[in-house]
């Protein structure tokens, strides 16, 4: 796999082989189902610990500013560890691609890296989130000049905001992680690069977040709809979410290495 640079791709193009990238993510997965599950489930557990504490401590000190901050910590948390458990699955992906070994948590030990990858999650969904307010905003405006309906306007406005968003930056962004990893970029040009790339090949690689991502979005619906304590939904949560998510990080190691090629040479 010759790297190739990203502006090789955007001016050749690259096809993205969905059912080939998940076939390997799946064959990586079975290979080594206790390294992956260890880690996402430990990655996951750790997020929730963090989670509590920061509500708590929070809570416990009655000041209405800190107990805000905790929210805002709490809600970009979600994003930076997703990130760092996908980062690690893909560095354990890649070495094996290369019938090598390293562990998963070995992506911690380059500080510079996990800092550039926790900076690309939290800025990613901070600009998502600008794009869905500003879509909401067009979506409320554009109703009221028709005169529609307030109740109706509401429920449209948010449904369009997230499909619009998931679509177009939620897909453009996926493989902005993997060139932090790889290229070392920092994570606002990573973010770039990743938007650059996948523009010239966006309806392949929508099929390959549609493929991954919308079973394990019915899923969680899923288990979040049944009837049962908040505690066993997210226990449920945790168990079943650990199998898919280590399928999305694999099977976007796969991707990114086929069409960007690995430029690190993980041997060393």
């Amino acid at each position: 796999m010759m790297a190739r640079t990203p502006e090789d791709l955007i001016a050749q193009g690259y096809q993205v082989k969905v059912l080939t990238y998940v076939g390997q993510g799946w064959r990586a997965f079975i290979n080594n189902p206790v390294g992956y599950l260890g880690f996402v489930w430990g990655g996951l557990l750790a997020t929730v610990v963090a989670e509590l504490l920061l509500m708590f401590g929070a809570q416990s000190t009655h000041n209405a500013f800190l107990m805000g901050l905790s929210r805002w910590i709490i809600y970009l948390l979600h994003p930076a560890a997703v990130v760092l458990i996908i980062a690690g699955t893909a560095t354990a992906t890649w070495f094996q691609l290369q019938g090598l070994f390293h562990p998963f948590w070995g992506i911690f030990e380059d500080r510079t890296v996990v800092r550039r990858l926790i900076l690309c999650g939290v800025v990613a969904v901070l600009l998502l989130q600008i794009y869905s307010v500003a879509i909401v905003w067009i979506v409320m405006l554009v109703g009221n000049l028709l005169n529609l309906k307030t109740s109706d306007l509401n429920g449209a406005a948010l449904i369009i905001s997230a499909l619009v968003v998931f679509l177009y930056p939620g897909v453009n962004w996926t493989l902005a992680p993997f060139l932090v990893l790889d290229r070392n970029l920092t994570a606002w040009r990573a973010i770039l690069v990743s938007w650059d790339v996948i523009g010239r090949g966006w309806w392949g690689m929508l099929r390959l977040s549609l493929t991954l991502l919308l079973p394990m979005a019915l899923l969680w619906a899923t288990v979040f709809l049944l009837p049962v304590d908040p505690a066993v939904q997210g226990l449920l949560h945790l168990l079943f979410l650990g199998p898919f998510i280590s399928l999305v990080g694999s099977s976007f190691s796969f991707a990114y290495a086929d069409i960007f090629g690995l430029e690190t040479q993980k041997a060393n």
